[in-house]
């Protein structure tokens, strides 16, 4: 089903909206509206995923889309994903409702290049290198299995019991919670082991990553 920004496909996890990234929202939310209103016995119920390709919406545009598709039209958003590794959206579903954040975890196997990101309600683990000008953010812990050179932002929504840890840790601003660390002026010292960061009194610290607590 095609007419233009959206693109609606069966999958076996309900339906995929591909969504082109060369549209204004205005319109792609006038094309969705369009294709949902056309067939709401055929939408009702559906699980949905949304794929934005390289798009990364702002709180507003996340806002839109679920209450359209959960709201307006009935349906389950499922998830909002993009092909820079970002989740911005997860619904909780029956299955899962119990679980916590602390129980889920996105794996990432590729690098992360200056000007991509990645932001999950969760763990999140990067195989490959952080470059700088990449962020990672996360809910909860923060993985790296290469090196960290950007930005990274562990326990996003308060937690101060979050880590980052890195194979080499180099970021250009490290946070967790709402404690902020910047890397220091001058020449930097090449970690030859993996090093964590957490906060203990009130204070980030990085130490050697022995053993995660």
């Amino acid at each position: 089903m095609k007419n233009g920004a959206v693109v609606v496909k069966g999958s076996k996890e309900g339906l995929t909206i591909l969504i082109e990234e060369k549209y204004d929202f205005s319109i792609i939310k006038k094309r969705l509206d369009e294709k949902f209103s056309s067939a709401k016995e055929f939408f009702s119920g559906a699980r949905v995923i949304v794929d934005l390709s390289k798009r990364k919406p702002n709180q507003y545009e996340e806002r839109e889309i679920k209450h359209l598709i959960n709201k307006k039209y009935g349906m389950k958003l499922v998830k909002v994903i993009n092909n820079l590794g970002e989740q911005m959206i997860e619904q909780e579903t029956d299955s899962k409702a119990s679980k916590s954040s602390s129980d889920r975890t996105l794996i990432i196997k590729r690098t992360l290049r200056s000007g991509q990101g990645a932001k999950f309600d969760g763990n999140l683990v990067i195989i490959g290198d952080v470059n700088p000008g990449a962020e990672v953010v996360a809910s909860e812990d923060i993985i790296v299995m290469g090196n960290l050179r950007g930005v990274a932002h562990a326990g996003a929504l308060g937690n101060e019991k979050a880590i980052v840890a890195a194979y080499r840790l180099l970021p250009t601003q490290l946070r967790i919670a709402d404690k902020i660390s910047r890397s220091p002026d001058g020449e930097v010292v090449l970690p030859d082991i993996p090093e964590v960061a957490r906060i203990k009194n009130g204070k980030i610290y990085i130490e050697p990553y022995i053993f995660l607590d």
